[in-house]
């Protein structure tokens, strides 16, 4: 099955990594994909310590898209393809894969998406796939089984503070 959790609201990562740790925890084998972050959260810290999770993550994307030049936009596409081949190539041998930011991945044009799109018609019907991010692609809507949408009421940033680390990030 297919889940998304959306919204310009804080939690969707959260929400996908405590998937993440139930689904372990009942002893599934579990594949974290981060696109368009650079892997320094918190969470992954201790996600990575579990046997059954395996966790790709970034080597480039240490800034938000629109801060990038185009060189730099080149290189985390690529690197993102590379990440999203690396997903179908080792999906069966995980329950659950969780593709963290693939939605702004996808909005962006940082992905094949048409590959992105045979892989979730596919492996939608033989595990547990979990999308993030803000604004889903009406094709990634229509695949979905589960639409969960994190809305924002308030949040520090707008008030020009930072995201802080072991709070946001």
């Amino acid at each position: 099955m297919i889940h998304i959790y959306c919204g310009d609201g804080k939690g969707k990562t959260s929400a996908a990594f405590g998937a993440a740790l139930r689904a372990a925890g009942n002893e599934m084998n579990v594949l974290i994909a981060q696109f368009l972050k650079c892997g320094t959260s918190g969470e992954l810290e201790i996600l990575r310590s579990l046997d059954r999770v395996s966790v790709l993550v970034s080597d480039r994307a240490d800034k938000f898209i629109w801060n990038m030049n185009e060189k730099e936009r080149i290189e985390v596409k690529k690197e993102n393809q590379t990440m999203l081949e690396e997903v179908i190539t080792k999906a069966d041998q995980f329950d659950m894969i969780i593709l963290d930011e693939m939605a702004a991945t996808v909005e962006n044009h940082m992905i094949d998406k048409n590959m992105l799109i045979q892989f979730l018609e596919e492996y939608g019907k033989k595990c547990e796939i979990i999308i993030t991010g803000r604004n889903p692609a009406k094709e990634l809507i229509e695949l979905a089984d589960y639409i969960t949408e994190m809305k924002k009421i308030r949040h520090p940033f707008d008030k020009g503070i930072a995201a802080r680390k072991g709070i946001e990030y």
